[in-house]
């Protein structure tokens, strides 16, 4: 599974391409609040982590690792940032007694360990393969929304074409068939974690948000959400709107 130095550009921008399009829309209005800093007496909406990049000028970048090998750029890589996330989960009973309004229906979390010497940051494929196995009749391609983490662009195309790769099942997965072929248009509507930052311990949330907000928005029933992790770790799960 290869992803090309073109193809890394032409996602990255399109994942800072979309975040800085559906915050001026205000598509994350509904879930974000402000923080006012005590010392400079301001309210803070931004870390500045969104940027307006020139898909001319990226293709101009070096690689983070001066290595012939080496195609991650700093525009086509998340980068670290402030955040903190909230999310109230409830069972069907808790929502009854507490007169709560649910957003959407979670299933169980699939998680998934792969090698870390041989598929580092395959996790998203791993798990979303698990989790296609915990419910039958389930489809990737059925999904209405799917939001996957974003680690790398190259990251994110490989799990795209691992997950659709009759080959990369068989002899990785055990399986006897690709797990399912997501349409990348699909993916990451609002964008992701290159162009909106990754705030450790809160990217999840995010995800989550981001798929109960498209399935208000474009009407859909159901959503997958994905990501991998250091130490090739990986969890999916879906979300029905109700």
């Amino acid at each position: 599974i290869n992803a090309e130095y073109g193809d890394q550009d032409d996602y990255g921008y399109r994942s800072h391409r979309l975040s800085n399009h559906a915050a001026s829309e205000g598509k994350f209005s509904k879930f974000m609040c402000s923080v006012d800093n005590p010392n400079t007496h301001k309210t803070i909406m931004s870390d500045g982590t969104l940027k307006k990049w020139d898909r001319g000028k990226m293709g101009k970048l070096w690689p983070v690792r001066r290595s012939s090998r080496s195609t991650v750029t700093i525009a086509t890589a998340n980068q670290p940032c402030d955040g903190a996330a909230v999310c109230l989960i409830a069972s069907e009973r808790a929502a009854e007694k507490h007169n709560l309004t649910p957003r959407g229906l979670l299933s169980p979390v699939s998680y998934a360990g792969c090698s870390p010497h041989r598929d580092l940051l395959l996790g998203t494929t791993c798990s979303l393969a698990r989790l296609k196995r915990s419910q039958p009749g389930l489809q990737l391609e059925e999904a209405d929304v799917v939001e996957l983490y974003e680690g790398f662009a190259g990251e994110v195309l490989s799990q795209l074409a691992a997950l659709r790769c009759p080959q990369f099942a068989r002899e990785y997965l055990n399986l006897d068939s690709y797990v399912g072929d997501i349409d990348p248009a699909n993916v990451n509507k609002w964008g992701g974690t290159i162009g909106l930052g990754h705030p450790f311990g809160a990217t999840g949330i995010r995800l989550l948000l981001h798929a109960v907000g498209r399935l208000e928005e474009e009407q859909g029933k159901l959503g997958l959400v994905a990501g991998c992790a250091g130490g090739g770790l990986g969890a999916a799960f879906s979300v029905t709107r109700i």
